[in-house]
């Protein structure tokens, strides 16, 4: 099996931060909703459940953005020379 090409690692980076950059803003996004519809005229425990949910986005939206600074460093580093 041959080794990956720079180029093809370099494609396959920014792939992968684009798709993490997608997620993020889409579970924050999702988070928002929750939290918002939490704030409606609705059952306390489904408002509590609601909010749950959100506080569980808006973690792993931390995870990703972890994720994302490490990828990013991790190009950077690779290919600092071709920046």
């Amino acid at each position: 099996m041959r080794e990956p090409t720079s180029e093809s690692v370099r494609e396959m980076m920014l792939a992968l931060m684009s798709a993490a950059l997608t997620q993020i803003v889409a579970m924050n996004a999702r988070a928002d909703e929750l939290a918002r519809a939490a704030h409606e005229d609705i059952d306390p425990c489904f408002a509590a459940a609601m909010q749950e949910h959100a506080r569980r986005y808006r973690v792993e939206v931390l995870e990703l953005q972890g994720r994302l600074a490490t990828l990013s460093g991790d190009y950077t580093r690779r290919f600092h020379a071709e920046i």
